[in-house]
């Protein structure tokens, strides 16, 4: 059985989407010094991101930041 992802109001779509373009490239350099690799870093930051925003409409947006970062 799967949960089934909360329904995300537009406008909570948008600032999400806000959000994650204003911290991918950052995440990106964080996560090829991790990997050393870049094509692996940025596989990985997108199943970061798809990850964060599932959960991500459970939190409020002052939150996000802290919870996307740890």
């Amino acid at each position: 059985m799967t949960a089934v992802p909360a329904p995300v109001s537009s406008t909570a779509a948008g600032a999400l989407s806000a959000f994650l373009r204003g911290v991918e490239r950052r995440a990106l350099v964080v996560a090829e010094l991790q990997c050393g690799d870049p094509a692996r870093a940025e596989q990985t930051l997108v199943a970061v991101m798809r990850a964060f925003s599932a959960v991500a409409s459970d939190l409020p947006m002052a939150q996000w930041p802290t919870r996307f970062w740890t």
